[in-house]
């Protein structure tokens, strides 16, 4: 008779034990249910918000593309690409993300920038075998299709080369054959003076929402 009603108690234990085990799973699932739904709300919102300013100050940076001088290239996407990229920044612009969830919504961006480079070797200096360096850029502004802003900044070396120390002047002049590193200081004062302009011009281009007529810095 203990025995039986021992058993019959230790049932119900189990059975209350169960019961209250599936509450609480129920619980959890309703919990689960409520967080699920939070953020499918929060991610809905976050993705019209993210919409909203792709569609007001999203723009797309082409690399630059053109005529480079040999080893060029990878100068420019080291130190003009990062300039551009805070530049455009700092005229209310929004740059493609290298990571985020939302990349591609770029697709559908308003802007699009795009930087055009022609380097080429044109004449000698002074009497010597040197040849000096011109770089003609062209950096358009496009909106929906139309281009609504650009420039052509140019540069050509100096000559006299600026802050040339006297031994290496004698050098060039003495020499009969192109010196390789006087030819690449040639090249990076021209570069150096590409450079600024391409700041001047982006200080200069119009924010996002205005449209100014084309100049030449």
């Amino acid at each position: 008779m203990h025995e039986a009603i021992r058993s019959v108690r230790e049932l119900e234990a189990k059975n209350a034990e169960l019961t209250a085990r599936l509450r609480l799973a129920d619980e959890q699932s309703q919990n689960l249910k409520s967080l699920q739904e939070e953020n499918a709300r929060l991610k809905g919102e976050a993705s019209a918000l993210v919409a909203a300013i792709v569609d007001r100050q999203a723009i797309l940076v082409d690399p630059p593309h053109g005529h480079f001088l040999a080893g060029s290239m990878a100068r420019y996407n080291a130190s003009m690409m990062p300039a551009l990229i805070e530049g455009l920044k700092a005229k209310g612009y929004l740059p493609q993300p290298d990571a985020s969830l939302w990349r591609d919504r770029w697709s559908r961006a308003p802007y699009r920038f795009s930087v055009e480079v022609n380097e080429q070797l044109e004449g000698n200096y002074m009497a010597s075998e040197n040849r000096l360096t011109r770089i003609d850029a062209h950096l358009k502004l496009i909106k929906d299709g139309v281009e609504v802003w650009n420039t052509t900044p140019t540069a050509r070396t100096r000559v006299p080369l600026p802050n040339l120390p006297g031994y290496f002047s004698a050098r060039v002049a003495l020499s009969p054959a192109r010196i390789e590193e006087f030819e690449r200081l040639l090249y990076d004062n021209a570069r150096s003076q590409i450079d600024e302009k391409f700041a001047f011009a982006l200080s200069h281009m119009p924010a996002n929402g205005q449209t100014a007529p084309s100049a030449k810095p």
